[in-house]
């Protein structure tokens, strides 16, 4: 007997953004405060602090988000409860409510899916925890939150619905976002494309400019706070920190948010200056961390990433991402002004410039001046011995502001005493060398650049601190401005100790400093001869990462070596075993030999793809996996960038979620990318090799067709859309699912929905706006095309396209009681001449299959997942049969037998299919619905056993392939009827990434059925032929008569009894992925009625009615 597979465990739910408190899912931002109390650190990721001893205001306070000045006892104990209430605390019953689960948990708050009663809403509830240890003050500040949400009326900040409380905890209730969080985002896909950057940030500029126009300061604004919707757009949320208004619960000097988020008013603790300012700052680092992938600041601690805040000046977004344009960069600087009066006057103001950015118009924007970042730096490091006038020629000369160290040369030049010029050159030494300690190693190149010129002074003031051990900040950097400062010619004895010492430490030194380091040792290294090829050769038995910085060292000094194609195979595997979140920094470190690496790269992310979505890696490698594969496509976008054909190989490779890092640079190169496209579509459809290889063809093709698209080449992807004569639709159904992702515009596929002229490529059409809100289509067109859309689904013939059409309006647009009243008209039993679907009384669809038709039945031998009695053979349906469209439900069966026993967990909605019916109730069902649509009983296909009862003993009546009346499908029929037309082994083509679209499984269905139709259909209409329910057909469980090519009726098996079983097709809920085929045979004894187990109809078309439908 064959048996459903066991459930594995589920991954681990993550906090949920709304819960307060939450983690921040972004990478390190900075640290967290110590704890005092005992809690977690992870509950302290957003920052509470009151000011230091002294200051004006109470003493230091480190808080969970939402509180402030909590006693530390009663924060500990909150806290604590907060960490095992999801085990002692049972889901609450909120009135009006019925909760489905925790969506996650911070320090003080917990989050729950719900969904309002009455409404039919699906929402998130957001409470309190804790009980009598909630302080008023956390009280006050979560009705604050409710409050401020309430207020703000906009589509990109999260919707309140009611406030309340529930047995005294306060609680409110949320529009439910399921897309995650903007870091969330951030974290898989790694930085943004800097167009689709500044399209986030100026909507979330937008909603800022909502809430700052009633008053509301954000002043937490994070990638943690933004969630996103099923489309992408962005919702701001978490007001918790918000102030409303004059009315502020922060103490003064309090500092309170994310440290590398907060502004500089903020991180000292300025709250009579926190204001809208604030919040554009915070919008600044959020494009900043968009565009490169981190922050501007972080720090190894909470305390010195607010000191970096209060006194660095943020590296340009182009140091990090060197193909950001320009205008965005003088944006985004103007955001992370210190001077809050230099940042943009509003958010609107910065909103508006993002767009004209994006319009390609000029932006309000000035870039700052080198001379501008001098003086800035004066300010923060004042010269300790030099006069006024030196102080600010020192700083001109610290960061690298070679004009104005011009013009005060000129002033010195003027000035009589010499004496007076020594001092001033000295004191800029002086500052020089000191400032060594405080920067960062991607500052020196800015530095090296006036260096030269103030040699003598530098140099005799960097021995001391370049005898320094490594790794002390200013030791390295003296050291390294002394290589810089060398003169050229063979180095000495002293020069070759330090290049021995900086090789060693390059070798160990973080990721972020190897790009920088060997990039100003290379002409030391060059001139010593040294080779880092022979270095890497004599390193075979060192950890991975110390090869890799060796290799690193060696692709920046040597990149030409002809040695390299020898090993890239090994460099690019230890890449994949690096962070993503390093992505950035071993990318430029090994851009020079990226055509080298690029093919092993794209070798190792195809293959990483089928074992990210094989189900069977543990948590720990899964998450190791999908680093791999994020790190790959990053490294790849970076190397492919100015060269087109790696550029067109990269976007016919990528999957949706990478494709944003090579679609700016696809669009910029179009000439050249899009020939390769072209040649890629031209290539004869094959569906041969295994079955991972046809696939990944598939998937090609798709996005082959899906840029050209984007590149203004629409005809290449309409003809993809068509059903190949090939029966391999697998680069169809990927193309029908990457419009959406690559950004094409909706009302394209409706203006070719009017003129196409194939009929399957219409039904790709209307499935693939599925992808789409209807608001994404203006009303003028997509009121007179769903409109359209109504009459076709009344009248059109063809049950594919009435299916689509079913499935766009009813699941996906909104329009459930339009179809409801049109299905009304059409279930009157009766076939329309020349259409090949009708409705019964009961209102269920049938589509019709004209005989006869011919088909390969069973698996190939390399089908994954196939099992032995599938074989291959050739099979032919000589009748017209109907089929139902759908699984006979839970409400439909229950009408037949109002007391059938199931378990309800697994069919909770009416139109969830029947579940635990045996095949002598699916058989007597069929006898009923034949009474009940006026079949003549004569026509009936089943007899009750000797007792008057459908049991053991029954008979299927002799002929019953010519009986009209309804009955359960042969196996050849619902094989035929599953396929759609497709020879691979799902309807859609090959492979699993598309399954959770098209079938419930046990990885996508949460353990239980949905109601039917929710998934896309297949090619002839049926939909759920891939799981939600096992399917009853009414042959006996044996081996295929592989020598009888008809089907034709079992006239030994007539008798139904417990010891044969019968066949179950089409996998259900609760199995694998693999089980979910069109050839995947199952089966079970007829008396059991099995959890998983349901039913689709099907019929003998009478010949009458046949006649009048061809």
């Amino acid at each position: 007997m064959a048996t459903p597979s066991q459930p594995e465990p589920g991954p681990t739910s993550e906090t949920h953004p709304l819960a307060t408190g939450s983690p921040d899912p972004t990478p390190d931002a900075g640290g967290t405060l110590p704890d005092l109390r005992g809690a977690p650190p992870a509950q302290a990721e957003t920052v509470s602090q009151a000011p230091p001893p002294g200051a004006n205001g109470p003493t230091a306070d480190f808080s969970p988000t939402g509180t402030v000045v909590q006693s530390p006892e009663d924060a500990g104990r909150a806290a604590e409860l907060s960490l095992t209430a999801a085990a002692a605390v049972p889901a609450p019953h909120i009135p009006g409510y019925e909760i489905d689960g925790e969506l996650g948990r911070g320090g003080m708050g917990v989050v729950y899916r719900a969904r309002h009663v009455r409404l039919n809403r699906p929402t998130a509830i957001k409470m309190l925890i804790g009980g009598r240890y909630i302080e008023p003050v956390a009280q006050a500040r979560f009705l604050l939150e409710a409050e401020a949400l309430a207020q703000v009326q906009h589509p990109n900040v999260i919707q309140v619905f009611e406030f309340g409380q529930h047995d005294g905890q306060p609680y409110f209730a949320l529009e439910l976002v399921a897309g995650g969080t903007l870091g969330g985002a951030l974290q898989r896909a790694g930085a943004f494309a800097p167009g689709r950057a500044a399209g986030m940030v100026a909507k979330l500029a937008d909603a800022v400019a909502a809430a700052h126009a009633k008053g509301i300061v954000h002043r937490d604004l994070k990638p943690a706070n933004v969630l996103l919707d099923e489309r992408g757009e962005p919702k701001v949320t978490d007001f918790g920190l918000a102030r409303i208004g004059a009315s502020d619960m922060t103490a003064t000097g309090a500092v309170m948010g994310t440290p590398s988020y907060m502004s500089p008013e903020q991180a000292a603790g300025k709250t009579r200056e926190i204001g809208t300012a604030t919040d554009v700052y915070a919008l600044g680092v959020i494009l900043f961390e968009l565009l490169t992938g981190t922050v501007p600041f972080k720090g190894d601690s909470v305390m010195d990433t607010i000191h970096q805040v209060l006194t660095r000046e943020p590296v340009g977004p182009r140091a990090l991402a060197p193909h950001t344009p320009r205008d965005l960069e003088t944006i985004c600087l103007k955001c992370l002004e210190k001077d809050a009066a230099r940042r943009y006057p509003t958010a609107a103001a910065l909103a508006d410039d993002l767009r004209a950015y994006l319009a390609d118009r000029p932006i309000a924007a000035r870039p700052v001046g080198a001379a501008e970042r001098a003086l800035k730096w004066v300010r923060r490091n004042p010269s300790r011995a030099a006069a006024s006038v030196a102080v600010v020629l020192v700083a001109v000369t610290a960061v690298g502001a070679a004009a104005a160290v011009r013009a005060q040369q000129e002033a010195d030049r003027r000035a009589a005493d010499a004496e007076v010029v020594r001092r001033q050159r000295e004191a800029r030494a002086d500052v020089i060398v000191d400032a060594l300690g405080s920067m960062e190693p991607v500052e020196l190149p800015i530095l090296v650049r006036t260096l030269d010129e103030y040699r003598d002074e530098v140099v005799p003031r960097l021995q001391a601190p370049a005898r320094r051990p490594l790794p002390d900040r200013a030791g390295l950097h003296a050291r390294l401005m002394l290589v810089v400062l060398r003169a050229p010619g063979p180095p000495d004895a002293a020069e070759r100790e330090r290049l021995a010492e900086l090789l060693d430490y390059s070798a160990a030194c973080p990721v972020a400093q190897v790009p920088v380091l060997n990039g100003l040792i290379k002409p030391l290294v060059l001139a010593a001869g040294f080779s880092h090829r022979d270095w890497l050769a004599r390193s075979g038995d060192r950890a991975v990462g110390y090869r890799l910085r060796v290799a690193a060292g060696w692709a920046i000094v040597s990149p030409a070596d002809p040695e390299w194609p020898r090993h890239a195979a090994d460099v690019s595997a230890w890449l994949g075993q690096q962070s993503p979140t390093e992505a950035g920094s071993w990318g430029q470190a090994f851009a020079p030999v990226g055509t080298v690496l690029t093919p092993h790269l794209v070798r190792q992310y195809a293959a990483a793809r089928p074992r990210l979505r094989s189900g069977k890696l543990a948590e720990s490698e899964l998450v190791a996996e999908a680093g791999a594969f994020d790190l790959c496509a990053s490294l790849l976008a970076r190397f492919a960038t100015d060269r087109p054909v790696d550029l067109a190989e990269l976007v016919m490779t990528f999957d949706a979620r990478h494709y944003s890092l090579v679609e700016d640079a696809a669009r910029r190169a179009a000439a050249d990318v899009a020939p390769v496209l072209r040649t890629e579509l031209a290539t004869p459809i094959t569906d041969d090799g295994t079955s991972t290889e046809a696939e990944a063809r598939g998937r090609r093709r798709a996005n082959a067709a899906a840029t050209l698209m984007e590149l203004g080449e629409p005809d290449a992807a309409w003809r993809v859309l068509r059903f190949p004569a090939s029966g391999a639709p697998t680069a169809r159904s990927y193309l029908i699912h990457r419009f959406e992702t690559t950004g094409a515009d909706p009302a394209a596929l409706v203006r070719r929905y009017a003129v196409e002229p194939d009929l399957s490529a219409k039904r790709a059409l209307v499935i693939a706006l599925g992808d789409f809100p209807p608001a994404r289509v203006p009303a003028a067109e997509r009121d007179p095309f769903t409109a359209g859309l109504l009459r076709a689904y009344r009248d059109h013939s063809d049950p594919g396209l009435h299916a689509a059409i079913d499935w766009l309006l009813r699941q996906k647009w909104g329009m459930a009681n339009e179809m409801a009243a049109i299905d009304r008209e059409l279930a009157t039993g009766s076939v329309v001449p020349g259409r090949d679907w009708y409705a019964t009384r009961q209102g269920q669809t049938f589509a019709v299959v004209r005989g006869p038709v011919e088909f390969q039945m069973g698996s190939t031998i390399d089908e994954p997942g196939r099992s032995a009695h599938e074989l291959r053979h050739p099979k032919r349906i000589a009748r017209t049969f109907a089929i139902g469209t759908r699984e006979v439900t839970t409400g439909q069966f229950l009408r037949f037998r109002p007391k059938h026993a199931y378990l309800k967990q697994y069919a909770p909605e009416p139109e969830c299919p029947a579940l635990s019916v045996s095949w002598y109730a699916a058989a007597a069902y069929c006898n009923w619905l034949s009474k009940e649509e006026g079949v003549p009983e004569d026509q009936w296909c089943f007899e009750p056993n000797n007792d008057g009862e459908f049991g053991a003993g029954m008979r299927i009546k002799p002929d019953y392939l010519r009986l009209t009346g309804y009955r359960l499908p042969t196996e050849a029929e619902w094989e035929y009827a599953c396929r759609g037309g497709a020879v691979n082994p799902r309807f859609y083509g090959r492979g699993d990434e598309l399954l959770s679209r098209y079938g419930w499984s046990f990885r996508s269905s949460d353990e239980r059925s949905h109601p039917v139709g929710s998934l896309r259909p297949n090619e002839f209409g049926l939909f759920d032929t891939l799981g939600n329910a096992s399917e009853w057909g009414i042959d006996p469980a044996v081996q295929y008569l592989v020598d009888q090519p008809d089907d034709a009726e079992r006239t030994k098996n007539l008798l139904v009894t417990d010891q044969m079983s019968r066949i179950l097709r089409g996998g259900s809920f609760y199995d694998q992925a693999g089980d979910l085929r069109s050839a995947m045979r199952s089966f079970y004894r007829p008396g059991v009625g099995n959890f998983a187990n349901g039913f689709r109809v099907a019929r003998t078309m009478p010949a009458a009615e046949d006649a009048k439908g061809k």
